[in-house]
């Protein structure tokens, strides 16, 4: 049996910046894939209607918050509360479920290099 490179499964670079810091999106950790995946519901209603519950929000900030505190430890919760509104946070959830999931937010699969 063939050795299946993993490494050869390579996203788009993915980076954001918020409050001056710029974070590397491009490879997210399996355990927030399956936080969101949790999500989908709440994250598929958010494309359609910009609106999320108050619940909803709660849990994606947490995860969001999780998830850039991965990438720079030096993120506190106070400041990313004060830089992640609620407008950002619409804007950055779709660029998002693309760094975890492989979606555009046409709803395609994203085109990963897959070649083995």
């Amino acid at each position: 049996m063939e050795v299946l490179d993993l490494d050869k499964f390579i996203p788009d670079e993915n980076k954001i910046k918020l409050g001056g810091k710029e974070f590397d999106l491009t490879f997210i950790p399996a355990e927030y894939g399956f936080r969101l995946q949790n999500m989908m519901d709440a994250l598929l209603e958010m494309e359609k209607s910009g609106k999320l519950s108050e619940e909803d929000s709660k849990v994606l900030m947490n995860i969001v918050f999780d998830i850039l505190q991965e990438k720079d430890e030096s993120v506190e919760l106070a400041w990313f509360r004060k830089h992640m509104t609620h407008h950002r946070l619409i804007k950055f959830l779709p660029r998002l479920a693309n760094a975890v999931f492989g979606i555009k937010k046409n709803g395609e699969e994203d085109d990963f290099d897959t070649s083995i």
